[in-house]
């Protein structure tokens, strides 16, 4: 009996202490259910220590539930040990983003405890020396514990919605919903830019693009008069953004592209496309970039069926609005009118002016002062900012970015930069994530246009290391500096730039990543 309550303590102890790595997985990666193992994966996969120790804990729980006696004691602390330490590298306390104690994991930590007993129920009932293993699949407690919390969430939320619907009835705004695989936040914050100069205008926070960020948004920010409520819509997978649209209903919708960005989670690109053009359901007016191949016969089919379109463009001459650039000039082209403006000081991505201007003439209300308008356009935080360091180099912030759409841009930027310092050319970036079957070869890719530019590559991390270190090596014949983290990359810049040398900061990955 005392072995039993020493194994059952130690069991206790060890899944407690690992409970706060894991718990700040399933935070970072917003309460998914199944996301917790698929961590634990990466992680205990991701370098020969951690795949050793992973072994030998497997085996050593096996061999404890197997010869139950002294020596099985040993084999249970090593185990139990192992729990508590690794994976390496993956910290109980996160240098980019600490567990939070918020409500909801509060509840999801209350369900896991439930778990952890009943399992010492089962093994009480069974044997102790079983519990080992149950220390090695503590992450699958985890996913289970945010599984059972999935019910409770909808029932807290469903009051949250109910709030915003009985606002969003009493203001009665015009609501403005805007998807696309990248570009949400850039187009929201030109779109209420745009329309705020004559209308009250009301933005979604940040990129709070869930329904708990946009029932905030409603029940926290939006006031009486509001005309126009501007709501970036988000989504992980089919059907959220149809319950998004249930109670916010916009009457307009905006479309920007499609990507492969969450292809690991929605599985082909037409499943993404499906997802995302849920934002339609309740539309009168869609807002599509034509330039898309996915969205142009978007367009076709939502005018077949008796909708309004407002088609955008890079290059067609023909759509609604087209944005086109020659130099330092842009020439605006919305519904026959045409403007010729300075390009604005902000690193601007054509496509995204032209989807604001398309949902301005949707709501018909195109800035008569179009020309300050564009020029006074917001710039969007960790989005192609440029700055220059005094006395060093020139820093290009996007390090929000994850698709290889915009990483191309921000090569072609770094690119005319450089050209006109005459200094290095450097990027850092752990590559781009959550691209399924796709990803390997994304990141070879931008790892090649790196080396095809001259440029220097710093690779941060380990989650995509072998494809850039393949890819670059590729062209160059030669290895790109590695780096652990983001901190040890920035003091690498510091050390190995002057002014004049341009600085990419290409995507930045939180530390719960390998």
């Amino acid at each position: 009996m005392m072995m039993d309550a020493i194994l059952v303590g130690i069991y206790v102890a060890a899944v407690a202490i690992a409970s706060l790595r894991w718990f700040r997985v399933a935070q970072r990666e917003h309460y998914a259910p199944g996301r917790t193992v698929l961590f634990a994966a990466r992680w205990w996969w991701s370098s020969p220590v951690n795949r050793v120790l992973v072994v030998v804990a497997a085996l050593a729980a096996v061999a404890a539930v197997v010869l139950r006696a002294d020596v099985a004691l040993l084999l249970a602390v090593v185990t139990f040990l192992v729990t508590v330490v690794g994976p390496i590298g993956l910290p109980l306390r996160g240098g980019t983003a600490d567990l939070r104690w918020t409500r909801r994991l509060k509840v999801v930590a209350g369900f896991a405890g439930v778990l952890v007993v009943a399992l010492v129920a089962v093994a009480a009932l069974t044997t102790v020396w079983v519990l080992p293993v149950f220390a090695v699949l503590h992450p699958l407690v985890i996913d289970l514990a945010l599984l059972i919390d999935v019910p409770v969430e909808r029932a807290i939320a469903a009051r949250y919605v109910k709030e915003a619907s009985t606002r969003l009835r009493r203001v009665s705004p015009t609501v403005i919903g805007i998807t696309g695989s990248y570009g949400k936040t850039t187009v929201k914050n030109y779109t209420a830019h745009l329309l705020g100069r004559s209308r009250k205008t009301l933005a979604s926070r940040k990129s709070f693009n869930n329904l708990l960020g946009l029932t905030l948004s409603v029940n926290s920010d939006l006031e009486p008069g509001t005309e126009f409520f501007v709501a970036e819509m988000g989504t992980y997978g089919p059907g959220e953004i149809a319950k998004l649209c249930d109670w916010l209903e916009p009457s307009i919708s905006a479309m920007i592209a499609i990507g492969p960005m969450h292809l690991e989670r929605m599985g082909s690109l037409d499943n993404i496309a499906k997802a995302k053009s849920e934002i339609l359901t309740t539309a009168e007016t869609a807002v599509l970039n034509v330039d898309d191949e996915r969205l142009a016969p978007l367009a076709d089919d939502f005018a077949a069926k008796g909708g309004r379109v407002v088609r955008c463009s890079t290059r067609d001459t023909a759509a609604d609005v087209v944005v086109l650039r020659d130099g330092e000039q842009l020439e605006l082209r919305v519904e026959g009118a045409v403007w010729t403006v300075p390009v604005p000081p902000v690193e601007l991505v054509d496509i995204n002016l032209a989807i604001a201007l398309g949902l301005c003439v949707a709501a018909g209300s195109v800035p008569a002062d179009l020309e300050v308008a564009v020029a006074t356009l917001p710039s969007v935080a960790n989005r192609m900012v440029t700055t220059v360091v005094e006395g060093g180099p020139t820093i290009i912030d996007d390090t929000y970015n994850s698709n290889p759409a915009g990483a191309a841009f921000a090569l072609q930027r770094l690119d005319e930069l450089a050209a006109g310092t005459g200094g290095q050319r450097i990027v850092v970036t752990p590559g781009m994530v959550e691209l399924g079957h796709q990803q390997d070869e994304a990141n070879a890719e931008l790892a090649r246009k790196v080396a095809e530019l001259g440029a220097h590559l710093v690779v941060v991390g380990r989650t995509n290391q072998r494809s850039l270190v393949a890819g670059y090596r590729s062209v160059t014949g030669a290895a790109p500096v590695t780096v652990p983290d983001r901190a040890a990359a920035v003091e690498w810049v510091r050390a190995n730039t002057a002014a004049g040398d341009v600085v990419l900061y290409e995507n930045d990955l939180p530390d719960h990543f390998p």
